[in-house]
């Protein structure tokens, strides 16, 4: 690649990005004019076929309604609710045949009046038909069964699903919706029976054949009622899916929509409308050609749109470019010189803006990096100090001199084995403290080297102290800084157990809790005042180190190296008990 137009250049990565933002969000523009232009179509034509659904439910809401007027008329015939009420007390069956032979005369003149409905039919409350049988009534004594019975409305019409029953006349089969209409006296309200009148699904045809368009009637599971090609779709045609039949997709079906889709090798516009009141659903399907000319109209105006803005969206991401690199590039150069090791540079900003900002945070970063820097050499420093403090504290003279002069006296009183762990217990004491130049070292190495500092103490003040020492093993795997324990340890005797002139005892215990690490030092020396207590926990607070130095140093060392995560607690009584607790993360 040439000089001329390095990929890695910032510069040339500006115009890319800025190339790629402007012209992405033009296609995408584009994409959504499109989309807004066809959901317009879309919507025109969904309002165009819910006028449409609207006419027609009203004309099939007017052929139900009257449906159900001549169902509360024949309920409302005193002749009917007479032989309703006689049939169900005659015994004798030459006088019920009589009264059936009177009352078929009477359903015939309804029927001839009611030209909508393929039979009337008169059933009794205990769902048994004692009218002339029309239908195949096996096959209706299938479909009004118990079940059916226990969702009737006993005070209004009730209509049913969609069924198909054979004529016994002429054999034809027939899908029907029927009205079931409660029969009450007249006068005492009782239910005497059911008047049904079958209504047949190709008077739904009828209506739905007055529209234009290709129009469908579903049932709640999507089977057809009703459609305006019965050619087509035939009466038994009930008996399969529509979005089989149309090779649609069932999620179209599930909720009031308008929208294209594909068919098989076709398209076609789609809108569908749920009716609530009988549970089904209208379907309007036509043919895509004709919303796919405005379509592209729509297109051809978008493309010449996108290909001037792509143009500007060349002219503009150069221009960006170049003005946003110019400070890009002073900067990098401010940094390239602090690389090399220049930190007292800054980058001096000729402008507020986010890269004039971003100078100033670069100038923070570097005043922050010099303080950590200082703070870190002063913070090492401390530490190192601490650490030879403590030792030169454990190297004092008198503590040698007074061991050396201890483990004389045994030589001259012939203590020969005492003399031999005195000198034991010195060399291992300050092999630890010196641990090879480490700051740091294992628990149980502390352990070891705390363990061999009492064992001299209790040497030499045999008369007044004893010692216990008790570490769970599962911290000693934690690090901890050297000589942690030491300087507890020696406050406990000199200021605890020395002052009273009774033996007393001293006891060192190490335990794991809630992912911390314990160490109690408890002796029941003479104990100490709530003042001097305060005083170590001031002195601890404010790093004063001219008083309580030991305690005070193990603290600091500790937060040191725990990122001041360190606590400790002191209880006393006064003659009685002294017990530090000192805790910190348990951390491998």
């Amino acid at each position: 690649m040439s000089r001329k137009f390095q990929i890695d250049s910032i510069k040339n990565k500006i115009f890319i990005y800025v190339l790629v933002f402007i012209i992405c969000p033009i296609i995408l523009i584009a994409y959504i004019s499109n989309n807004i232009a066809v959901q317009s179509i879309l919507e025109q034509k969904r309002i165009e076929d819910s006028e449409t659904i609207k006419i027609v439910k009203s004309n099939m809401y007017s052929l139900f309604e009257s449906v159900e007027n001549y169902g509360k008329i024949i309920s409302k015939d005193e002749s009917i609710q007479t032989f309703l009420k006689d049939t169900a007390k005659e015994r004798d069956s030459d006088k019920k045949i009589k009264i059936m032979q009177d009352f078929s005369k009477v359903m015939n003149e309804y029927t001839k009046i009611i030209t909508n409905v393929v039979s009337i039919e008169i059933m009794d409350k205990t769902g048994y038909f004692i009218s002339k049988p029309v239908l195949n009534q096996d096959r209706l004594y299938w479909y009004f069964n118990n079940a059916f019975f226990k969702t009737l409305n006993t005070k209004d019409t009730t209509w049913t699903k969609v069924f198909s029953v054979q004529e016994i006349a002429t054999g034809e089969v027939n899908t029907v919706i029927s009205a079931v209409v409660p029969i009450e006296d007249t006068y005492t309200k009782e239910l005497l029976g059911y008047v049904i009148l079958h209504l047949p699904t190709y008077k739904l045809d009828d209506i739905l054949s007055q529209v234009s368009c290709d129009m469908y009637l579903l049932d709640e599971n999507s089977y057809i009622i009703a459609n305006k090609s019965t050619n087509k779709y035939q009466k038994n045609n009930f008996s399969a899916r529509f979005y089989i039949n149309k090779d649609i997709s069932y999620s179209h079906f599930i909720q009031d929509t308008s929208a294209i889709i594909d068919a098989g090798n076709k398209k076609f516009t789609v809108t569908t409308q749920k009716d609530e009141r009988f549970n089904t659903q209208f379907v309007i399907v036509t043919p895509f050609n004709e919303i796919n000319k405005e379509i592209i109209k729509n297109i051809y105006g978008i493309f010449v749109v996108a290909i001037w803005c792509v143009i500007f969206a060349f002219i503009s991401a150069f221009l960006i470019s170049s003005v946003v690199t110019k400070p890009l590039f002073r900067l990098k150069k401010t940094m390239n010189k602090v690389n090399e090791g220049d930190l007292d540079l800054r980058y001096i900003s000729r402008s507020r803006d986010e890269i004039g900002q971003l100078g100033s945070t670069f100038n923070s970063m570097l005043d922050t990096i010099q303080n950590l820097m200082q703070q870190t050499y002063e913070q090492q420093k401390s530490r190192r100090d601490l650490q030879l403090q403590l030792i030169h504290s454990q190297l004092r003279p008198h503590f040698l001199y007074n061991v050396l002069e201890m483990i004389s006296s045994f030589v001259r009183d012939g203590m020969k084995n005492e003399a031999l762990t005195s000198i034991k217990n010195l060399s291992n004491f300050y092999r630890g403290s010196l641990s090879d130049g480490s700051d740091t070292i294992f628990i149980d190495k502390e352990s070891f080297l705390t363990e061999n500092y009492l064992n001299l103490q209790r040497l030499r003040y045999i008369e007044f102290m004893d010692f216990t020492i008790s570490f769970d093993p599962s911290i000693l795997k934690y690090k901890i800084p050297k000589l942690t324990l030491q300087p507890v340890v020696e406050n406990s005797i000199y200021h605890g157990l020395k002052c009273q002139t009774v033996k007393g005892k001293l006891c060192v215990t190490g335990y794991l809790k809630n992912d911390r690490v314990y160490f109690e030092v408890f002796d029941n020396g003479v104990g100490m005042s709530a003042e001097k207590i305060n005083s170590i926990y001031e002195s601890i607070k404010n790093d004063r180190m001219e008083n309580n130095f030991g305690i005070v140093s193990v603290m600091k060392r500790l937060n040191i190296y725990f990122n001041n995560q360190a606590d400790i607690e002191i209880v006393s009584e006064i003659n009685k008990f002294t017990n530090f607790t000192i805790s910190f993360p348990a951390i491998e």
